[in-house]
């Protein structure tokens, strides 16, 4: 018999040590070696999986727009449906949603895209 309350979600399935080590090959692969770059925070709450891209410069109002215009795609959502169906696979558990969050270095948030 199963309980409302202990519906299984992302943030019960992965531990923190599996979190803090998907936190680390983030880094690695999209911080250590890019100068623009600041950092990259994966973070879950319940079912929902967000990703945190903090660069290392400022944006003017141009460059933001074409940003949002970038990643605001429908090859970017589908992509993001892909990863939902590769969650779902290793984890036994589809995330609710994947948001990726832009920032500056001011860690002001310039864009972003769910899915």
């Amino acid at each position: 018999m199963m309980f409302a309350g202990c519906k299984n979600t992302l943030e019960k399935k992965i531990s923190k040590k599996q979190l803090q080590d998907m936190n680390d090959q983030a880094y690695e692969q999209y911080v250590k070696n890019d100068s623009s770059m600041k950092d990259i925070k994966i973070e879950i709450k319940d079912n929902d999986l967000t990703y945190k891209y903090y660069f290392n410069m400022e944006f003017d109002d141009s460059q933001i727009a074409a940003m949002k215009k970038s990643i605001d795609t429908d090859a970017n959502k589908k992509m993001i449906e892909n990863l939902k169906k590769t969650i779902k696979k290793e984890n036994g558990i589809e995330p609710s949603s994947i948001t990726y969050i832009y920032y500056d270095k001011n860690d002001e948030e310039i864009a972003r895209v769910s899915a």
